[in-house]
Formats: structure tokens, sequence, C-alpha cells
């Protein structure tokens, strides 16, 4: 499990954790591209969603550095249509040339 903190947290004002097994990494910042959907995170949905956003990060002219990551943001009691969730693909630095718009 993950979460991520604003911008704004440094490791100097970071809340320390309760738990010793919870850890505070600061990671580098990175390119990330991003499908957002709603609804159940099945195996079939995952690879349609997951193949949507490839094909059109591609499309773009941005190379993909890894494998997607699956972001959830609701409890599992939320109803599936209300739930957001997301594809997260990691972005080759400098793969695509930014048009300025």
């Amino acid at each position: 499990m993950q979460f991520l903190l604003p911008a704004s947290f440094t490791p100097d004002n970071t809340p320390v954790p309760t738990n010793p097994a919870v850890r505070v990494h600061q990671l580098p910042a990175r390119l990330i591209g991003a499908l957002t959907f709603s609804g159940l995170t099945t195996d079939s949905v995952l690879q349609q969603r997951s193949q949507e956003l490839r094909s059109a990060l591609e499309k773009a002219g941005y190379g993909i550095a890894g494998q997607y990551v699956l972001a959830r943001y609701n409890d599992p009691f939320t109803i599936p249509w209300f739930r957001t969730n997301e594809i997260l693909y990691p972005l080759k630095e400098g793969s695509r040339k930014e048009s300025g718009s």
C-alpha cells in the first residue's frame, strides 16, 4: 500500500509514522500518464483500460518506461459506480517534445 503526500511536504515537515512498519520515502519527480475511470477493477477491465491508455500514450508520442500501476482511491465498501480508479504508466523523460499549448 502506498500513500502520496502533496509536494508541500518535505522530509523535514512530514509527520513521523506511529507504526514502525510504516516508512516514509521521498521519490524523485517523474512523468506519469494516467487514465481515470470508475467501477470495478477486474482483470478484464484492467487489461482493457491499460491497453486503452498505452495506445493513447504511444499515439501521442510518449515512450512507456515500465509496467502500469493501479491506483484505487476508495474503500472496498464504496459502490462501484462511485469508485475512482486510475491506471498510471511511467513515461520516458524526453520521449515527447512539448508543443507549448
